[in-house]
């Protein structure tokens, strides 16, 4: 966690954690209820969307690996975390080809960007 993070900031607390996040964009998609998207926060980092994507890499099943990486492509960008978002992305299709070189590179820096965020998340 970066030093901004206070457990107990709640959003505010978030954004600064977070750099790049869209609040806004994300705040629109939950109708403008706070409430709502801080439960959509925590059912994202309550997902363990790095182990699912840990165990399909070490199988080395690419397939299920690009289907993996598409859901945290939209829910990220849903909630606003649009670089997780992008780096999701690029993984996406990293996977469809499937692009080795390029995956093995950037699936831990992925796993990383994702913990980094939950553990945030579970401050607020």
């Amino acid at each position: 966690l970066t030093p901004e993070m206070e457990p107990g900031t709640g959003l505010a607390g978030l954004k600064k954690c977070v750099p790049g996040l869209d609040m806004t964009t994300a705040l629109d998609y939950c109708g403008g209820s706070e409430e709502f998207y801080i439960e959509l926060l925590h059912d994202f980092a309550n997902e363990r969307t790095d182990e699912k994507l840990s165990g399909l890499f070490e199988k080395e099943d690419w397939k299920n690996y690009a289907v993996q990486v598409h859901g945290l492509k939209g829910v990220s960008r849903t909630l606003g975390l649009m670089e997780l978002g992008d780096m999701a992305e690029k993984m996406q299709f990293a996977a469809q080809e499937p692009d080795l070189e390029y995956i093995g590179a950037h699936h831990e820096e992925l796993l990383g960007k994702y913990s980094f965020i939950s553990k945030c998340i579970s401050c607020m």
